[in-house]
């Protein structure tokens, strides 16, 4: 990818495989949520960012509430107020909720402590010694030769390992041959 800005030449390399490179989805976070239920929650903003049903009630409620609270004895902003306090007790499950659906959609995110923990196990770890033992590089024929796997039990590893961000694919130079490469090692 190459930018030109006020004729100087910026040149941008992005490598598509690593971790810095994949835009994963938006997560919710409890901070961000909580905030929003303190300062906007009569209004029910934590509600619309968490994706949650009944928001737009509480936003006409609050709306309404705060138009009309100088000419009512009991102010309907008040109960989305009172609203918002109780929602504060369950915003810790709505993140987690919302988080899941987000995850559980098939996006593409960085690799976590269990994916982590994970690739510590079984074949991945066999694979990762053997590309240790050959400067950090491997193909598919060689992970079968190096861990007594099927071809399609290593290529689906190998695979995940690129997808995690753990490794780049490309092809040998001499041969074409497809090659893993884990910087790393």
């Amino acid at each position: 990818m190459a930018a030109t800005h006020n004729e100087q030449n910026v040149t941008v390399t992005i490598n598509a495989a690593s971790p810095a490179a994949t835009v994963g989805p938006s997560l919710k976070t409890v901070g961000a949520a909580v905030a929003l239920a303190i300062f906007l929650g009569a209004f029910g903003a934590h509600r619309f960012y968490l994706n949650r049903p009944l928001a737009p009630v509480m936003l006409g409620i609050g709306l309404i509430g705060a138009l009309t609270w100088p000419v009512t004895v009991f102010p309907l902003h008040t109960i989305s107020v009172v609203w918002a306090l109780v929602d504060l007790a369950s915003i810790r499950a709505w993140v987690g909720e919302a988080n899941a659906e987000t995850l559980g959609s098939g996006a593409s995110v960085p690799p976590s402590q269990s994916e982590a923990k994970q690739i510590g196990d079984g074949l991945a770890l066999r694979l990762l010694r053997a590309a240790e033992e050959r400067g950090g590089k491997i193909t598919v024929t060689q992970g079968v030769m190096d861990t007594s796997a099927g071809f399609d039990e290593v290529r689906e590893c190998l695979r995940e390992m690129v997808e995690q961000g753990y490794a780049d694919v490309g092809n040998a130079s001499d041969s074409g041959v497809v090659v893993y490469t884990f910087d790393e090692l």
